[in-house]
Parts: C-alpha cells; sequence; structure tokens
C-alpha cells in the first residue's frame, strides 16, 4: 500500500477537519452508541459499519470511553475511505486470515493518523508542512504523542490555532 498519511491528509483539506465526528457527518454517516456486550463478548466487535441502500451508519459499544468511541469511528472510517465504502460481513468471513490482518492494520493507521492531528490541524500550512516529512519510527510517534498529550486534546476537544506552537511543524 501506498504511504497513507498524504492520503489522510488529503482526506484531512477534502473535509475541513479530522474529527471523526465531523468527518462522519460531512460523509453522510450516521454515528450511534448501541449495547454490543454480545458482540464484543463472542466476536470483539466494538464497532461495525453498516449500510444498507442509501442509509449508513456506524454503531459503536456505548460501553467504551469516549477516546475509545473516538479511535472506534476512526478506525471505522478507515475501513470506509481505505476499502471504497467498507466491506459487506459475509465478505469478510471470506478474507483469509491475512488479508483481514492487513484490513484491520491499515484501518487502525488511518485511525491513528487522522486522531494525531485533532491539535495540529487548523492551518493548512501546517497540514503541508507535514505532508512531505519523514515517516516517525513507532518509537519515535510514541514519545512525540506522550510530549505533546494529542489525545489529551483530543478528548477534551481543544482547537488550538497554533499560533504559539510552531515549533510542532517541525515534527
Amino acid at each position: 500500500m501506498k504511504r497513507m498519511l498524504p492520503e489522510v491528509l488529503n482526506i484531512v483539506r477534502r473535509y475541513e477537519t479530522n474529527n471523526p465526528n465531523e468527518l462522519a457527518e460531512r460523509i453522510g454517516i450516521d454515528v450511534n452508541y448501541v449495547n454490543l456486550s454480545y458482540f464484543q463478548k463472542m466476536y470483539g466487535m466494538k464497532a461495525a459499519y453498516m449500510k444498507a441502500g442509501p442509509f449508513k451508519s456506524i454503531i459503536i459499544s456505548k460501553a467504551l470511553s469516549a477516546n475509545e468511541r473516538n479511535v472506534a469511528l476512526a478506525h471505522e472510517l478507515g475501513h470506509i475511505f481505505l476499502h471504497h465504502g467498507g466491506y459487506h460481513w459475509m465478505d469478510f468471513h471470506l478474507l483469509s486470515r491475512e488479508e483481514k490482518k492487513t484490513k484491520e492494520l491499515n484501518a487502525n493507521k488511518f485511525a491513528f493518523l487522522l486522531i494525531s492531528h485533532t491539535c495540529l490541524r487548523n492551518r493548512p500550512s501546517m497540514i503541508d508542512g507535514i505532508r512531505d516529512e519523514k515517516v516517525l519510527t513507532i518509537e519515535d510517534t510514541t514519545r512525540l504523542l506522550a510530549e505533546l498529550s494529542i489525545f489529551d486534546c483530543f478528548a477534551a476537544g481543544q482547537q488550538d490555532t497554533l499560533e504559539d506552537h510552531e515549533w510542532m511543524c517541525k515534527i
């Protein structure tokens, strides 16, 4: 698969947000929080994308924390954007173990890239600056997220303008 960061950044630019809730709304997908305890226990399912004709919905377990809900929503959006509208439940059972693993890992990567820019997203010049940067290692990424408190910022819904945080553009 080609590098995912430019693809995620193009989505952020096109829809003018990287907030998973806003993104779902802008592409016409309802998000519903429901009791998925049976499916979570039996299949490990915490969220799912469903499509029936013109009706499109993502369901997410209401038992998840706010941060987990945002990650689950971003993950399902990853399936939609990366797998051209998601895939059918029955198709998922026909995929090989390796194909399932690849699709799930790609959706996780999409979710991470989408959410990690929440607190850094308000200036197009910032997005343009990130596009050509090197790919960070997992260790670099973990360290930077901890230093920048990205998930805390995302969970709080902060919308920094970055006027005082120009150094973040050098990541």
